[in-house]
C-alpha cells in the first residue's frame, strides 16, 4: 500500500512540475494571445506595480511605476519577449 501511495504522489508532484514549464502566458494560437495588442490600443495595469524601464531590459534604467489600474497607450508592436515572475510577454513603447 506504500508503495502505491508514494507512486501516486510521485506521479501528480512530476505532473505538476510538468505544467510549469511553458511560460503561464503561453500563446495558444497565433491570432490571439494575451498579450495582443497593437499600435495605439488602450492597456491597463493589472499588477501591483508595473515598472517602466528605459530600454526592453529588466537591468534597464527605471523610468517610472505605475500602480494597478492605471491606464497606458501602446506605441509600439510587441518586441523582445521576457520571462518575468513566471509570465512571458513582449515589450511595448508605452505613453502614459
Amino acid at each position: 500500500m506504500k508503495k502505491k501511495a508514494l507512486l501516486f504522489l510521485f506521479s501528480i508532484t512530476f505532473l505538476l512540475v510538468r505544467a510549469q514549464e511553458q511560460p503561464a502566458a503561453y500563446a495558444v494560437s497565433d491570432e490571439y494571445t494575451l498579450w495582443n495588442f497593437q499600435k495605439g490600443d488602450t492597456a491597463y495595469v493589472f499588477a501591483d506595480v508595473a515598472y517602466v524601464r528605459e530600454n526592453a531590459d529588466t537591468k534597464s534604467k527605471l523610468v517610472d511605476s505605475l500602480k494597478e489600474g492605471a491606464m497606458v497607450v501602446i506605441n509600439s508592436e510587441g518586441y523582445n519577449g521576457s520571462t518575468i515572475r513566471g509570465f512571458h510577454a513582449p515589450w511595448y513603447k508605452i505613453s502614459f
